[in-house]
């Protein structure tokens, strides 16, 4: 059994956010290409957890900037569990032990800094060494899968599913994965549901002989219900079957 958070004589290990979690590290926040950089911790009092970095960019809390706080990088698709066995062992809190006994706070003349004597660094670089190894694109069976929402739901989705589920967040959740599909969905799923209809909605000159004109009009009465941002479809929508049916007539 893994602990969620457990105690030594001067370690603080807190693994519970990660424990049941297929890829608890992965954050990719809106517009960026790539994920947040993940890490194992270790602050100035021995606390130790595991998490991603809120920050964009290169910026980096002051706590770490200084040195007081002690980082190590880590594969931002890791898998829960594994990292919380990981961090059980007990080779791993030996060197978090001796990377947490050779570190002391002093001041520099500006700052409160950190600062890792030889043998703190060398256990430092050591447990990053092992981190880099067993966590990586090359160890998928340490990693978690993750899938962006719209491309999770792309395959199944229907129109006449959403109108039979009869509203966006209903819909959504027959897209939820189940704890043996073991994937991370990246996004809403609400809001991939309500995009994809959207777009299909926007583009339905391509593709009438699959939506009647009913369809269209349910499918965006069902945007609008979960958001009135979609109205303009909605209006547009009947614009275009007004104008056919004044064109047939």
């Amino acid at each position: 059994m893994i602990n969620s958070s457990f105690y030594t004589e001067n370690l603080s290990v807190d693994t519970e956010n990660l424990i049941g979690r297929v890829a608890p590290l992965y954050k990719k926040y809106p517009h960026q290409m790539e994920p947040q950089p993940a890490y194992i911790e270790i602050d100035e009092y021995g606390n130790v957890s595991a998490d991603y970095s809120g920050e964009i960019g290169n910026a980096e809390p002051a706590d770490v900037w200084h040195g007081r706080t002690q980082h190590l990088s880590i594969y931002p698709y890791a898998n829960g569990d594994t990292l919380a066995e990981f961090l059980n062992r007990e080779g791993v809190i030996e060197l978090l032990e001796r990377i947490h006994a050779g570190h002391t706070i002093e001041w520099d003349g500006n700052d409160m800094v950190g600062i890792l004597d030889d043998d703190a660094k060398a256990a430092h670089d050591t447990l990053q060494d092992m981190i880099d190894c067993e966590f990586s694109a090359e160890t998928e069976w340490n990693c978690g899968r993750v899938c962006e929402a719209g491309d999770w739901i792309y395959e199944d989705y229907s129109i006449a599913a959403l109108i039979e589920a009869g509203s966006v967040e209903d819909y959504a959740d027959e897209f939820e994965p189940d704890e043996s599909e073991k994937v991370e969905i990246d996004g809403d799923l609400c809001d991939a549901v309500a995009e994809l209809t959207a777009s299909n909605l926007e583009n339905r000159d391509d593709i009438r002989n699959q939506m009647s004109d009913d369809d269209a009009l349910e499918a965006a009465q069902i945007l609008v219900d979960y958001d009135s941002a979609y109205k303009p479809l909605l209006e547009k929508i009947k614009d275009d079957i007004e104008d056919d049916e004044d064109d047939d007539s």
